[in-house]
């Protein structure tokens, strides 16, 4: 198999895409991480990471958001509970979720991890980007023994 080289260059040679691909760059970043591990309920939906106020250089510009749950356990078999995370932009769910990472319900002792990620419009003024456990039932525990939860949102310039 041959080796193809742009433009007849070698990989080195090449400093920069070509100027009809927009590439962006990062103007901020903003991140979040917690290791207090927080038990549910069947009533509750556990605030797990805050990012509080995050402004925008230009509202035309993207807000790329990754989070990870480091260690969910569901402790007791049969009762009907799964972990799950969800990342929440001023109170409302977005697009990003990642559920049934500590499934099935018939096993005692089940722990998982789950990571989900979305790509947002922008915005004016200040904007508060939540990490929320969205699983159900009761018996979750996030951050399970001192895992942590991370939450990272970028602002990348269109």
């Amino acid at each position: 198999m041959a080796i193809i080289k742009p433009n007849n260059n070698t990989l080195s040679a090449i400093t920069a895409l070509p100027a009809a691909i927009s590439t962006g760059k990062i103007l901020q970043q903003v991140y979040g991480e917690s290791t207090t591990e927080v038990a549910t309920d069947h009533s509750s939906t556990p605030v797990l990471i805050t990012l509080s106020g995050m402004t925008l250089s230009s509202s035309s510009n993207k807000v790329f958001v990754i989070a990870n749950c480091g260690q969910a356990r569901m402790a007791n078999a049969g009762t009907s509970a799964d972990a799950g995370i969800t990342i929440q932009l001023n109170g409302s769910n977005t697009n990003a979720v990642s559920q049934n990472f500590t499934y099935p319900t018939q096993a005692a002792d089940m722990r998982g991890h789950g990571t989900c990620s979305a790509l947002l419009d922008g915005w004016s003024g200040s904007q508060v980007i939540r990490l929320i456990g969205s699983g159900f039932g009761s018996g979750v525990t996030y951050q399970y023994q001192s895992v942590p939860s991370t939450l990272l949102a970028m602002e990348i310039e269109v």
